[in-house]
Order: structure tokens, then C-alpha cells, then sequence
């Protein structure tokens, strides 16, 4: 594209008696030139307002990072604000280019600051479509385990009345916040952070036993945690959300690759 740009421009006629006096408009504005500044004025205007709105709508199904997504919509309300004043200057408006492009740039400036703000509360229409309760029915033999929390020997959780979980309605709110707000509310319900970057197998199993509760919705943010905040959300789901206040048992369960031999895993709460 701008090798083609270059040649349209190079090749375009001037008129070299206004040169002197006029400069840049001197040059013949052909055909060729004027479909040329539209469509990649078009197109790139396309490609970013098409690319944060499509930001925005994945973060409100999502129902995680609504300060990214208000600053994803003022980001594109800025860029359509800025082309809208190169679209003047083409209908031949061009004392209005500057005051656009300024007033576009201050939008664009300050959604880039608002997507650095800390998340807040969570979305609550989001929320309640992503903690849905799930058809029990159906299930894929890989997904066995996020149905069945009595094969680990969990409490099932209190329900709201939707059916949908509580501890997990809990964890999506927590889900919303930064890493230094996450990690705070989890130390104040007991689960206090710890310098880790990798798991031990038996931190591993706990993680994925929790990971395996969550909403399809849920996984990306969980995921994109740092490996001490996973570690905390699964200590306090297991521990503390999914704990019924008596000690815990070992349970018998089955290894993945070895049905006949199951293998005792501390989890859950004991039974009368």
C-alpha cells in the first residue's frame, strides 16, 4: 500500500505556477489520489474501531475488565471523532481538521487512561449469564469432573436461586478486580499470598480440581492470572468457600490412568 501510495503521489501533475504561492495544493487532486486517501483513510479507521468494539462486546459477554471495555468504546468514539474531521476537510471544511483531531486525541487519551483504572464490581447481567446452571446431561467424558464435585469429595456449593453457585458468583466478582485487589481480599479471608511461580503437584491438582468448577466464561480471567493468585483462589474456594467448617477426609479417587488404582487425596469435608 504505500509503495502504491508513492507511486500515485509521485506520479500526479502539478501545476508549477502555483507552486510558489499555494505549496501542497499545487498538486492535481486525480481520480486515482482521491480514491487512494479514502480508502486508506477508510480502511484504517475500520481496522481500529472494528478492533475495539470488538474488544468491548468480548468483555461484556465476558462479564470480566469493565474499565477495558468503557476505555475500548472511548478509544473508538476518539478515532471516529479524528477521521470524522479528515472527512471535513475532503467536503472542504478545513478549519474544522484541528479542532476534530483535538478533540478526538483528548477522547482517545482519556480512554487509555480509563483502562488502566482497577476494575470495580462485576457486571451483574454478565455475571448471571456466565454462573448459568449447566444441563447435567450430555457431558463430554473430558468434563465429567465439573459436574461431579462429590467424586472429590467437595461440599456442593449453596446455590442462589437460579440454581447458579454462590462460591462462584463470589470468585466471578473477585475475577473483575486487578491482581493487588485480588490478592488483598483473599488474605482477608485467610488465604494469604505466597512467593510461587510454579506449582507442586499436589498445588496443581488443588488448582485444576477448582478451575474445574468454573464457567466456560470464567477460565480466560482465572487464566491469565499469575500462578500465586491461582494458587490463593483455589485455596480459597477449597478451603474456605466450598468448606463446611468440619476437617477434611481423604477420599478415594480413581487416577485418570489407572481406573483400578485410586489414590487418597485430602479434599472435601468429612461426612457423618
Amino acid at each position: 500500500m504505500t509503495a502504491l501510495a508513492a507511486t500515485i503521489v509521485w506520479g500526479a501533475p502539478i501545476d508549477q505556477s502555483r507552486v510558489a504561492a499555494d505549496g501542497w495544493d499545487a498538486l492535481d487532486r486525480t481520480p486515482a489520489l482521491t480514491a487512494l486517501a479514502i480508502t486508506i483513510n477508510s480502511l484504517g479507521t475500520l481496522v481500529i474501531v472494528g478492533g475495539l468494539v470488538y474488544s468491548a462486546a468480548r468483555f461484556q459477554r465476558l462479564g470480566v475488565q469493565r474499565n477495558r471495555m468503557v476505555g475500548c468504546v472511548l478509544i473508538a468514539a476518539g478515532t471516529l471523532t479524528v477521521a470524522a474531521g479528515g472527512s471535513l476537510t475532503r467536503l472542504g471544511a478545513h478549519e474544522y481538521l484541528y479542532i476534530a483531531m483535538s478533540a478526538g486525541v483528548a477522547v482517545i487519551f482519556a480512554g487509555y487512561l480509563w483502562t488502566r483504572r482497577p476494575n470495580g464490581a462485576a457486571l451483574p447481567a454478565a455475571v448471571d449469564r456466565a454462573l448459568a446452571p449447566r444441563p447435567a446431561g450430555g457431558m463430554a467424558p473430558g468434563t465429567i469432573h465439573r459436574h461431579a464435585p462429590a467424586a472429590l469429595g467437595l461440599v456442593p456449593d449453596p446455590t442462589l436461586a437460579d440454581g447458579s453457585s454462590r462460591a462462584v458468583a463470589f470468585l466471578a466478582a473477585l475475577l473483575t478486580r486487578d491482581d493487588a485487589a485480588l490478592a488483598e481480599e483473599c488474605r482477608v479471608w485467610s488465604v494469604p499470598a505466597r512467593e510461587v511461580n510454579a506449582f507442586t503437584r499436589s498445588e496443581a491438582r488443588r488448582v485444576w480440581a477448582m478451575r474445574g468448577r468454573l464457567p466456560e466464561s470464567l477460565l480466560p480471567p482465572f487464566d491469565a492470572r499469575p500462578a500465586a493468585l491461582r494458587l490463593q483462589l483455589a485455596e480459597l474456594y477449597l478451603d474456605v468457600l466450598s468448606a463446611d467448617g468440619r476437617p477434611p477426609i481423604a477420599v478415594a479417587v480413581a487416577a485418570a490412568d489407572a481406573p483400578s488404582a485410586p489414590s487418597a487425596v485430602a479434599v472435601g469435608s468429612s461426612r457423618d
